[in-house]
């Protein structure tokens, strides 16, 4: 299925950028689609396959989380040292 996934994102970006050509060169036919509107309903990470995009948002699968569905609910968290950098006031 990733296959399909991938091959679908790339015909995708295709017309997306035969659609902004044609739009930069003053050819652009009324009915194309725009790029704002195809990156719209485009999902972060493709869902990383732990969830479907819908209308741009991640719904994730049962046991899945974050905005792109790449947290398992299982995974435990790091936390990492965090440095603070101080400024001078001249």
């Amino acid at each position: 299925m990733s296959g399909s996934v991938a091959l679908l994102m790339n015909e995708c970006g295709n017309l997306a950028a035969i659609n902004m050509s044609a739009s930069v060169n003053g050819s652009a036919e009324k009915e194309s689609v725009q790029v704002d509107e195809i990156s719209e309903l485009l999902c972060p990470n493709d869902c990383t396959f732990n969830g479907k995009c819908i209308n741009g948002s991640c719904v994730c699968n049962q046991d899945y989380t974050a905005e792109d569905c790449s947290v398992s609910i299982y995974q435990i968290p790091r936390i990492s040292r965090s440095v603070s950098i101080k400024t001078l006031n001249h």
